[in-house]
């Protein structure tokens, strides 16, 4: 009898340290609600997924898309919409945390594109939430924008570096000494060092009747997709920057 004891107990030890590493994974931050050719996660392990409409995305998971698109709602009710070639990581999501941990949404661009809308998250404090780039950190004082990460030619002629554009609310980034704010309709780019405005009296006419589409594409993610980095300026004209140093 003290064997079978022991033999049970033992096996309940091993079922336990099984489940352990899944236990420890963290509920959903979000679930995909379009997706369209090669789209991935790739956990903090190292281990890779592919994605498709219904499935979830989590804390630590870094989303590639290749040749791909996707659209993920998180579980605050914001929205990315990430282009082709784009690699966004999900750095540290919390929201509504079982354990009490504080509400937060970090994210880290790698490369490409993102189109964002902010949650509760965003909302309830703003320096809860923000998306870095190799060269520059977006914060929060808007509810919506458009990011832009370009790294080693990965934007053909485009130069390296981050370009951020504002469609509601004001934005905040920071880049080597310089931090500002940017403005609905403006676009900003940041190279690590410092940051200009670029297209600023060019982007309010094409992304101004942009803006009701995007949202109602957000809202409609099952039925529908839209594409905003095709509608981002590619002209730029370097302009004076306003914002203040460190």
């Amino acid at each position: 009898m003290p064997d079978n004891r022991f033999t049970i107990a033992l096996i309940l030890l091993v079922i336990l340290g099984l489940a352990t590493p899944w236990a420890l994974a963290g509920s959903a931050a979000g679930t995909v609600v379009f997706a369209s050719g090669e789209v991935k996660a790739i956990d903090a392990h190292g281990h890779t997924r592919y994605l498709i409409k219904g499935d979830r995305v989590s804390s630590g998971d870094t989303v590639t898309t290749d040749e791909g698109k996707v659209q993920i709602r998180f579980t605050d009710g914001g929205y990315a919409s990430l282009k082709a070639n784009t690699h966004y990581r999900l750095s540290d999501y919390v929201f509504r945390d079982s354990a009490g941990r504080e509400d937060r949404g970090f994210f880290s661009l790698l490369k490409g594109t993102v189109r964002f809308v902010t949650g509760a998250i965003g909302k309830a404090k703003r320096k809860s939430f923000h998306i870095k780039t190799k060269t520059a950190t977006i914060g929060i004082r808007g509810s919506s924008g458009l990011v832009v990460s370009c790294v080693a030619g990965s934007c053909g002629a485009r130069a390296d570096g981050t370009y951020l554009t504002t469609y509601s609310g004001i934005l905040t980034i920071a880049s080597g000494s310089f931090s500002g704010e940017v403005l609905v309709h403006e676009t900003y780019y940041c190279d690590g060092t410092g940051c200009v405005v670029v297209n600023e009296d060019q982007s309010a006419l094409p992304l101004a009747p942009l803006i009701p589409e995007l949202d109602r594409g957000y809202r409609q993610g099952d039925q529908q997709h839209i594409d905003p980095g095709a509608h981002t300026p590619s002209q730029m004209s370097p302009g004076a920057a306003r914002g203040s140093a460190y």
